[in-house]
């Protein structure tokens, strides 16, 4: 652990802590609110589009479409180097402050049609896909076609394909163009049942990576690779699908699979060329496969989608960390934390990270609210919180505890309890104007131990 904040959890004084930051270049953006006005022109939340396809209509490459909750009929097809990003609150006013999780981004196929096309760079971000429906190529879901697209932080459920592959998402090649897809913390679940079509993704002939996914209760088979692809696949999980967790069916495919968990798929563990493998010790025999298991994730409640980590999962600590790895997970927690609480951070395998301190908010955020303090039931645990104006451009890793993404740079106050259980609050501070934006982290442990907790980011109504 970080020794400074080790020293400070065991002696609790305040501390400062001065970082560096990046500032990020100026960009498009433009705002889409299911409640926005008519003539709305995506300037800003009050001009905010109604509906996601105008937004498109006037994006370019290089812009930002901020979504706020709601349900928008499909489908879309989003220009070459446009970024979708989900999960707002209208009038928040930073990336931090929206909650995937509790602020749902619905993209509906009303299963009539594809539900998203990605050109070239495009990227979608926080969002659930519903209800798509295709033809041939497949990608009810999704289509990537020959081109550089990635998935981050989303929810695919319920789509289909009449024909083709691919009932949430299909990448392939187009002619000579090569699909480079990219999918990192996504959840994938009740795919392909209406049909009983094609495989939840299909890759073909294509490159690109798979991280931290978790592919469950699907029809078929979870992830299907074929025709040369070379796809890099990293602590992700298939489980409680229909067929395999991943079917890999010619020589000429090549992927990489290190650090999966494949749990309870009905005809087998994993296809190798005609083989279904049962036992885990075939597939990690493979080249290009190593540090794969096969046990029970153990979520909190998979039946209403909660795939959160139970403080018993095997995938906590046991994921592969890598370079250019999202900094957080889909709640908003580090993405690399102790979970373990063995003086050691690592990531967890698949889309959530365990923690062992969050913050929560119950309500709408208010001057002189109270906020949660949980230390995942270990009660007596010392924490320190800090309490700014402003997130730092570019989290900053601190060994053993996870990213610190407040910026202490900035105007702040750090504050400590020796003694801390799921029944502690702190209050905003009533002093602060409506409208301003206050981001709350905290570390908790002892001096053996730490962990940083989720960034709530919020814009005090």
């Amino acid at each position: 652990m970080n020794r400074l904040l080790r020293l400070t959890l065991a002696n609790l004084p305040t501390v400062t802590v001065l970082l560096l930051t990046v500032c990020a270049p100026a960009q498009t953006r433009l705002y889409v609110d299911v409640r926005g006005p008519a003539a709305g022109d995506g300037s800003s939340w009050a001009k905010a589009f109604p509906n996601l396809t105008a937004a498109l209509a006037k994006a370019s490459s290089g812009a930002e479409v901020w979504v706020a909750e709601g349900r928008y009929l499909g489908g879309f097809d989003v220009p070459a180097g446009v970024t979708v990003v989900g999960g707002f609150l209208a009038g928040q006013t930073r990336r931090t402050q929206r909650r995937v999780d509790q602020h749902a981004v619905l993209l509906d196929g009303t299963d009539t049609q594809r539900v998203l096309v990605l050109r070239d760079g495009a990227v979608i971000d926080g969002v659930v896909v519903v209800a798509g429906r295709s033809a041939a190529p497949g990608g009810g879901g999704a289509l990537i076609l020959g081109t550089t697209g990635t998935l981050r932080n989303c929810t695919f459920l319920n789509n289909n394909i009449v024909a083709g592959r691919g009932s949430a998402v299909y990448a392939g090649n187009n002619g000579t163009s090569r699909a480079t897809p990219i999918l990192e913390n996504c959840v994938f679940g009740g795919n392909g049942f209406a049909t009983k079509l094609g495989h939840v993704i299909d890759f073909e002939a294509a490159g690109g990576s798979v991280r931290n996914i978790l592919v469950a209760n699907n029809n078929s088979n979870g992830l299907h690779l074929q025709n040369g692809s070379s796809t890099k696949i990293y602590n992700s999980v298939f489980a409680f699908n229909t067929g395999r967790g991943i079917c890999h069916i010619d020589t000429a495919t090549q992927p990489i699979v290190e650090n999966c968990d494949f749990w309870q798929n009905t005809v087998g563990l994993y296809h190798f060329k005609g083989v279904d493998f049962q036992q885990i010790a075939q597939v990690n025999a493979l080249p290009y496969a190593k540090n794969n298991l096969s046990a029970d994730p153990r979520y909190n409640d998979p039946s209403k989608y909660d795939y959160t980590l139970a403080s018993t999962s095997p995938l906590i600590d046991a994921g592969l960390e890598l370079p250019g790895a999202l900094a957080l997970d889909r709640a908003g927690r580090p993405r690399i934390l102790d979970g373990l609480r063995t003086g050691t951070a690592r990531i967890d395998i698949g889309p959530d990270e365990f923690t062992n301190f969050e913050i929560a908010n119950a309500v709408l955020p208010i001057r002189g609210m109270n906020l949660f303090l949980n230390s995942i039931g270990r009660v007596g645990t010392p924490v320190i919180m800090a309490v700014g104006l402003d997130v730092s451009a570019a989290p900053v890793f601190l060994g053993g505890l996870g990213s610190l993404s407040i910026d202490l740079a900035r105007p702040h106050v750090v504050v400590g309890w020796p003694s801390v259980g799921s029944s502690a609050v702190v209050a905003i501070p009533r002093n602060l104007p409506a409208d301003t934006a206050v981001v709350f982290q905290g570390v908790a442990g002892t001096s053996t131990w730490g962990n940083l907790s989720n960034v709530l980011d919020l814009r005090i109504f």
